[in-house]
């Protein structure tokens, strides 16, 4: 139960709040479109589209990461959809995957993304050491007018 204080007084609920969300959901694109540069190859998994958030998933391979299990490696990357440009926050985690996040979306997803990797830096693990990849690793990929909207955008 909640109890709503004003001045001196407590009010007791129920209460009940109706309130509209700008977010309406969003479409997606999930499959496997590949590149390779700097001896490593990257892997565009899947990309999830609303009117205020774009995410995205890669995986990589190659001799050139010689990664420890304690190393976090994130993905700089541009995507670009008709006239939009956006540039994502990389979340790095333990491995071979990195989510991207851009923190705004657009309401038109339908059509063609390019969504460029620019380079992969790892955030040292023991001992100490920072290691940056340059690409790029270029990903065309087409998002249908109907999408997927069985993507789940909370990753």
């Amino acid at each position: 139960m909640l109890a709503l204080r004003r001045g001196g007084e407590t009010i007791e609920g129920p209460w009940s709040f109706t309130f509209d969300l700008a977010n309406q959901g969003g479409t997606g694109w999930r499959g496997s479109v590949s590149d390779t540069a700097a001896g490593v190859t990257i892997t565009l998994e899947r990309l999830v589209v609303t009117p205020t958030l774009i995410e995205g998933i890669v995986t990589w391979r190659g001799d050139p990461l010689r990664a420890s299990e304690d190393d976090v490696w994130s993905a700089t990357s541009t995507l670009e959809h008709g006239d939009e440009r956006f540039r994502s926050d990389a979340s790095g985690t333990a491995g071979n995957r990195s989510e991207f996040h851009v923190r705004r979306g657009t309401d038109d997803a339908a059509g063609a993304w390019t969504i460029r990797v620019e380079r992969l830096t790892s955030d040292p693990g023991y001992p100490p050491r920072r290691v940056t990849i340059e690409g790029p690793w270029v990903f065309r990929i087409v998002v249908p007018a109907d999408g997927d909207p069985a993507l789940d955008p909370t990753f």
